[in-house]
């Protein structure tokens, strides 16, 4: 039986993580195709697309970095429009 995903996704570059949704995907229609059961066909190829979907958003995500927001450094993190990161909210 084949690994489910890591739940350490996050802890991976876009790139390995993009090829791992790739992955995952081609194991769940793999899978799909090889069942006879319609509704657990249904229910691989319905997470085969997820998985095909995810990888689809982060290769745009990975393709667009200027869109990443980034951190505050004293860790606060983004605040509002308008409020510094020392300001209460």
């Amino acid at each position: 039986m084949e690994k489910p995903p890591s739940p350490l996704l996050g802890t991976l570059s876009a790139a390995e993580r993009i090829a791992k949704y790739r992955e995952y995907a081609k194991q769940a229609l793999k899978r799909a195709l090889n069942t006879q059961d319609p509704e657990q066909r249904a229910r691989l190829l319905s997470a085969a697309s997820d998985w095909h979907i995810m990888a689809i958003k982060a290769q745009k995500n990975a393709d667009r970095p200027e869109q990443i927001i980034p951190a505050v450094e004293d860790g606060a993190g983004p605040s509002e429009p308008g409020l510094s990161p020392k300001e209460p909210i």
